[in-house]
């Protein structure tokens, strides 16, 4: 018996014979693996915004950085060796 918040999804024979034969070889339930397939293949369709956004601030972080650096230079003859031995 279904529960309110289960459907059922009709499929060609020779689909569900394939399934089947998967799910017995992994020994799960045909529901199970085609429930697992369908997230798989729902999760990839989704739009990859927290990648993006991920990538947007990494590269805001980035030119910050790079502005930052702007008119950062050593003096003429010191090197970041000498910088390090002078906190040493």
């Amino acid at each position: 018996m279904k529960t309110p918040n289960e459907s059922s999804v009709s499929m060609p024979s020779a689909l569900l014979a394939e399934v089947q034969a998967a799910a017995r070889e992994q020994h799960r339930a045909a529901d199970e693996l085609v429930r697992d397939a369908v997230e798989r293949y729902l999760h990839s369709r989704r739009p990859a915004t927290s990648h993006a956004v991920s990538n947007e601030k990494a590269l805001a972080v980035i030119n910050r950085i790079r502005e930052l650096r702007k008119g950062n230079i050593l003096p003429e003859g010191v090197t970041i060796r000498d910088l390090i031995s002078l906190k040493s």
